[in-house]
């Protein structure tokens, strides 16, 4: 039967991050060690009823050439999974013909059919195509084309078609495309929950420049609890230490990890740390499941589609 799961990865020098749960008919697992598979799965996104993009992870064959990746990627996201209602987003009429990548500068080139998507999934295509691609390299710049000819915008949207990176994001709140590339823009990962499903979706939000590291981070864990507070963060490096009010524990020195993890996810795939350091009462806590204090995430691989 086929299933979604919800999985946390960390990096490869851990010897054992994750504890095994058992968790209610109808949840899904939380953890899952892929570390040993984990070059041979790729997040792609899939779009729900709301139409909005739900990021999965499924198995690929990894090439040593990212051109060739970013094709099979484009294939994958023509995938139907009939799981938690899930639909292929891009049209099947619409073929990439070729991509070429120079100096971190990706350009895509698309048949006609590319100008034929409805103006309710043009950005959404985009953002799950820049989206996927970047995991490759976060450095990388993707320009679209059809016919090799570079497009201005987006003939039903007026979406302007500049050269997109990751800050991009995908479920972008605001479809005022004339601020798309003049606001800041950060991307969220939330715990979707409802009677039939579990997952983990990814919104983009904007923010004023002005806004200070912590006041993001509140505004992440609010969107948990009202209850939960970052009481302040500090910074070494590419190490983040966040100092956290008791609502985060699940016991004495142990943060509740559904609590935490979309907070951590989010930091890591704004490029904010790489590792991370959790403290209640100015004291070093465990997360949930973890068997070391610095949590380093390698990949994030989520919502893992299996067979």
């Amino acid at each position: 039967m086929k299933k979604i799961r919800l999985v946390c990865t960390y990096a490869i020098a851990f010897i054992c991050i994750m504890a095994a749960i058992s968790l209610p008919k109808n949840e899904i697992e939380v953890f899952k060690s892929t570390t040993h598979d984990m070059e041979d799965k790729i997040l792609i996104y899939m779009m729900n009823e709301e139409n909005q993009l739900v990021p999965v992870t499924l198995n690929y064959q990894k090439s040593d050439s990212d051109c060739e990746n970013i094709l099979q990627l484009f294939q994958l996201m023509k995938h139907e999974i009939g799981s938690y209602d899930l639909k292929s987003l891009i049209p099947v009429s619409i073929q990439c013909l070729g991509v070429a990548i120079q100096d971190k500068h990706v350009q895509l080139n698309f048949n006609e059919a590319f100008f034929t998507m409805s103006s309710q999934i043009e950005l959404r295509v985009i953002e799950a195509i820049v989206s996927s691609i970047v995991q490759l390299d976060e450095s990388y710049q993707v320009e679209f084309l059809v016919n090799q000819k570079p497009i201005e915008k987006m003939p039903l949207s007026a979406l302007p078609m500049q050269t997109f990176d990751y800050t991009l994001g995908v479920n972008n709140f605001s479809l005022d495309t004339s601020q798309l590339h003049q606001s800041v823009s950060r991307s969220i990962i939330e715990l979707h929950e409802d009677e039939e499903s579990h997952y983990y979706m990814v919104m983009t939000r904007r923010y004023p420049s002005s806004q200070s590291l912590l006041d993001f981070v509140n505004e992440v864990v609010d969107q948990t609890s009202l209850s939960l507070e970052c009481q302040r963060i500090e910074i070494e490096e590419d190490r983040v230490a966040l100092y956290l009010n008791e609502a985060f524990l699940a016991e004495e020195d142990v943060v509740e990890a559904r609590v935490v993890l979309p907070l951590l996810y989010t930091l890591k795939m704004n490029q904010i740390g790489s590792s991370f350091l959790l403290y209640v009462n100015d004291e070093q806590v465990w997360m949930e499941g973890s068997s070391q204090y610095d949590l380093t995430f390698e990949d994030l691989n989520l919502n893992i589609f299996e067979e």
